[in-house]
């Protein structure tokens, strides 16, 4: 490669004046040396050296009459050594005609008359700059090469060459090694063997390859070569044209790429990309199929591209009209075009969806852009979940309807038993009164076990008539104002004395009896019951209960805990459901229904509050509830106290 420290920064602004004047010379650097990059040289000898060591030259502004030469010699040869140079000729009046027709033969840029006004000088000296950046912006050049003894000899290359290699064309006259050498090494060998074909007369086509500038750029060079031949058909010269083609070379590359990353794109779709035209006479032309075609539809996309009907005459009937309908729709309000439809594949019927988006062309035909995707599986999961939701709504409905008729049947028996346990309890309880005559303490016992029996039976048909109750939704509350510390002390109160029978403790702390909370005070007395109750009847003896009633901002919590044998994690989850009895709930002759948690959960979510358990085994329950506290109006003036005394604790439970 030639060395290229010799390169100016900026060739567009060096200029070489030529003049045998010193004075002249002076003048001109005084003048311009702080605008242009300017090199001065007495005679024309000196001038042609510093264009080999030193150019190439943008403009070179030599006089016509100098000592011992001839202006327009000069620039004749120096034009040799660099083709692109623009030349300016400096003549006196006398000189005119010369001058003149120098320029109109082509061999000067233009001539100045002198002496010359330095505006004048200026405003030319720029015009021939910007000549010159127009000359070597170009991207081509010619050249011709004489053949001697079947080997190329001199090359002749036009303006241009400069643009193109970055060197100019005495740079390569000087070194006829230098073409070889800036073309890259993997392509050297293609470029001397083209040129020996064409020495040996063969006929050769354009051909492409990369160079390396002076700047050191690549670039890709298209090389078009004419022989000329002798009467003998012997090749003597031929011309060429060097075309940089990069530009052409980086868009086919970048679009090859580009369509390289479409193809892997539409080929992992899993569906068939598309393009058609709709035109005004209601026909339609595809444009573009993927591959994929074959094997959803089983035709070659070029017979679809051809004829669109190979594919449209495959949609069922009912959704092809419907297909139609679509498309017009879409057209109309340039939409986005969804459109669901049976294809016949194979002989079998399968479901396909094509979502498009239309553009309107220039010529008033619609064109869409769209994917198909075969949507056969999910119709089938679709149905078969149609068919599940339906079968689900039907069994749902069976079983409300069994519900409904179990919670009648429930409802009915338990105001049956209630009716006979009343008169039951009364017999019992007269009889053991002695109403009835003196009893033997035999009979008594019997008859005290009886009742006993006859009280638990009623509970149970409490428990079965709350909880028919409250999945009918007939059970209402009777919401009002209540001290929750006199109703936690009361129910404590009425069940101490079986907690100490127990040999149990019972203890309470509570919130002030001002504290009032928006409830149906039996209702909420009914699940302070059941949990107490449930702790009475389940912790071993020797342990204690503790009810405890706390502030919570807009709400009450209400608390009771326990150091018994504790709850599982397994039992805590389903402690709430109905009929269940975890093992550390029952003990020997406390068994119940089964539904007293249930009951006092539905009860406490009907205030709105929340009900839970912690525990863990051989550490003791704590059951835990909140209600509401009562939000008085704004216009209220009523006393707390009042309140209280307006509504007290009805005391029975």
């Amino acid at each position: 490669m030639p060395d290229n420290t010799n390169m100016p920064v900026e060739v567009s602004r060096k200029i070489l004046f030529v003049d045998d004047e010193r004075n002249v010379l002076g003048d001109f650097r005084r003048r311009f040396q702080d605008i242009f990059d300017i090199e001065m040289a007495l005679e024309p000898e000196k001038a042609l050296e510093l264009m080999v060591e030193s150019g190439p030259f943008a403009v070179v502004v030599s006089g016509l009459s100098m000592e011992g030469a001839d202006g327009l010699t000069f620039l004749h040869r120096m034009r040799k050594l660099n083709d692109d140079t623009v030349c300016i000729l400096l003549a006196d009046l006398a000189d005119h005609n010369v001058a003149v027709k120098a320029a109109n033969e082509g061999r000067i840029f233009r001539f100045l008359t002198t002496p010359c006004p330095p505006d004048t000088l200026l405003e030319t000296l720029n015009e021939g700059l910007d000549y010159y950046r127009r000359l070597t912006a170009v991207t081509r050049y010619v050249y011709t090469t004489h053949v001697k003894d079947f080997k190329p000899g001199r090359i002749e290359r036009s303006q241009g060459c400069l643009s193109v290699t970055g060197y100019t064309a005495q740079d390569f006259f000087r070194d006829p090694s230098l073409w070889l050498s800036i073309v890259e090494p993997e392509h050297q060998s293609m470029v001397k063997a083209n040129i020996e074909k064409v020495i040996a007369g063969h006929e050769v086509g354009a051909i492409e390859f990369k160079i390396r500038t002076r700047e050191g750029d690549i670039r890709w060079i298209r090389d078009t070569i004419i022989p000329h031949r002798n009467k003998q058909g012997v090749v003597y010269k031929y011309d060429g044209m060097v075309e940089d083609v990069t530009e052409r070379r980086e868009m086919a590359e970048a679009l090859q790429k580009s369509e390289a990353r479409y193809q892997r794109m539409v080929a992992n779709i899993p569906g068939i990309v598309y393009q058609f035209i709709s035109r005004a006479d209601g026909t339609i032309d595809f444009r573009f199929l993927s591959d994929s075609c074959w094997p959803l539809f089983g035709l070659d996309p070029k017979h679809i591209k051809t004829d669109g009907s190979v594919l449209l005459d495959k949609i069922h009937p009912d959704d092809l009209a419907e297909f139609y309908r679509s498309i017009a729709d879409s057209a109309h309000r340039l939409s986005p075009c969804d459109w669901w439809g049976r294809v016949s594949v194979a002989g079998e019927q399968r479901w396909f969806q094509s979502v498009s988006r239309p553009e309107r062309l220039a010529n008033g035909d619609t064109l869409w852009d769209g994917v198909i995707l075969d949507m056969t599986e999910y119709k089938r999961i679709e149905q078969e979940a149609r068919k599940a939701e339906a079968e689900l709504i039907k069994t749902n409905q069976i079983l409300k309807e069994h519900d409904r008729l179990k919670n009648e049947f429930v409802s009915t028996v338990s105001h049956e038993l209630r009716t006979p346990l009343c008169i039951f309890k009364n017999i019992i309880s007269n009889a053991m009164a002695g109403v009835m005559g003196k009893i033997s303490p035999k009979l008594y016992d019997s008859l005290k076990t009886a009742d006993a029996s006859i009280d638990r039976l009623s509970r149970i048909v409490a428990d079965f008539l709350d909880i028919s109750r409250i999945e009918s939704g007939v059970m209402k509350l009777d919401l009002r104002p209540v001290s929750i510390g006199l109703l936690v002390s009361e129910v404590a109160d009425s069940l101490r004395t079986l907690a100490t029978a127990k040999g149990l403790e019972l203890k309470t702390d509570l919130c002030p009896e001002e504290l009032l909370v928006n409830a149906d005070e039996d209702r909420i007395a009914q699940v302070l019951t059941n949990l107490i109750g449930n702790a009475v009847k389940f912790i071993p003896t020797g342990c204690k209960i503790d009810v405890i009633a706390t502030d919570r901002n807009d709400h009450v919590e209400v608390a009771v805990r326990d150091n018994g044998p504790g709850l599982s994690k397994e039992d805590m989850e389903k402690v709430f459901d109905r009929f269940v009895q975890g093992p550390n709930l029952t003990t020997a002759g406390q068994t119940g229904t089964g539904l007293g948690l249930t009951i006092a959960r539905e009860l406490v979510q009907m205030h709105k509050g929340r009900i839970w358990v912690e525990s863990a085994p051989a550490h003791g329950c704590c059951f835990y509830f909140t209600v509401p506290k009562y939000d008085p109006p704004a216009d209220s003036a009523t006393d707390t106290k009042q309140l209280i005394t307006a509504h007290p604790t009805k005391g029975s439970l």
